[in-house]
């Protein structure tokens, strides 16, 4: 593998920046950006771990690995807290865990996931962030579209349930999400 680097494109100058290289030992496959902050966040593969590009330092530093079977492309940021979720371990029991990167904490850490209502939760590959303000994030599960709560309850776990159902009207199989973006509305 060889490191990956971030650019900056100014669309009213036209000009690129090279911001430098990720971690040396792998590419950047997640990213996403938190200008309010001044922050860029990465996903390493195939090492997963989690990286912070500092914008006015301009200080790339790695906060933690991330636990689970592989890095993700999708990354979501909650822009009302600059909070960064991105899928997290999984235990041999069938434990599973969002890892946060919380800005006000300056730190990483992992978060227990429940599955309410019967659902049988999986990380979902594609996730996205509902609308500003409204700490949910959706994505899929169990051939469901799902919606995560991400203010911990009072058990101190994030709490997913189902929305819907995925898929085409009379079909058999379920759909299954490879990209997703909230709307406006």
């Amino acid at each position: 593998y060889y490191p990956s680097h971030c650019f900056s494109y100014d669309p009213t100058t036209d000009r690129t920046e090279d911001l430098g290289p990720g971690f040396k030992q792998a590419v950047t496959v997640g990213f996403c950006a938190d200008t309010k902050r001044g922050f860029l966040y990465g996903m390493t593969e195939p090492s997963a771990y989690f990286e912070v590009y500092d914008l006015k330092t301009k200080r790339m530093w790695i906060a933690g690995p991330v636990w689970g079977t592989s890095s993700n492309r999708y990354m979501v940021i909650d822009h009302a807290t600059g909070r960064v979720y991105h899928k997290g371990e999984v235990t041999p029991s069938g434990r599973q865990f969002m890892s946060v990167w919380d800005p006000a904490e300056f730190r990483l850490r992992d978060i227990e996931i429940a599955a309410d209502g019967g659902l049988k939760y999986s990380h979902s590959y594609a996730i996205t962030h509902g609308p500003l303000g409204s700490n949910t994030l959706y994505g899929s599960a169990d051939g469901k579209l799902v919606e995560m709560n991400l203010v911990p309850g009072p058990d101190g776990r994030l709490h997913v349930k189902a929305v819907c159902s995925l898929g085409v009207d009379g079909e058999t199989q379920p759909g299954y999400l490879y990209s997703i973006e909230t709307g406006p509305d």
